[in-house]
């Protein structure tokens, strides 16, 4: 996975979904976490790397946009927690199963990215506005919303 921090040798491109998700990961410090110390514990949560993604256009239904919004939502008080609660280290709580790292829109799926931005970039801008030391991932995030939206 580190090599994911070599993104623009490789493809050239502005970013992929992975190194998105690198950079978000190392900037908000939670990578390691999720990344090397993994267990088998049954008091600690699974981890998905992956929740509800939408692969096909047939994913995309309303029932599978307010489950996913509902993922988002569950997945950003649960690092609230972490952060009020353990000074951003994980938490245990036995009344949660799972936890989905992140969700994949396939692109080759045909649905409207912007609409898919739309729905979830607020949820996720807000919790990064209300850390302290992610100003630099905001201004980043911002400048690729502003791109993405004005095509």
């Amino acid at each position: 996975m580190a090599n994911w921090a070599l993104w623009r040798a490789r493809s050239g491109r502005m970013w992929t979904e992975y190194t998105l998700y690198y950079f978000t990961a190392r900037c908000t410090e939670t990578f390691d976490n999720y990344h090397f110390h993994r267990t088998n514990s049954s008091s600690v949560p699974s981890l998905n790397l992956y929740g509800l993604s939408v692969w096909r256009k047939t994913d995309w239904t309303s029932s599978a946009r307010y489950q996913l919004l509902e993922s988002v939502d569950a997945g950003l008080r649960w690092r609230r927690k972490e952060i009020d609660d353990a000074d951003g280290a994980p938490i245990i709580d036995s009344s949660v199963n799972t936890h989905n790292l992140f969700t994949v829109l396939q692109s080759r799926a045909a649905i409207n990215q912007i609409l898919f931005h739309k729905l979830f970039y607020p949820k996720f801008i807000e919790h990064l506005i209300q850390r302290h030391n992610t100003q630099k991932l905001v201004k980043v995030l911002d400048e690729m919303a502003t791109q993405l939206t004005e095509q």
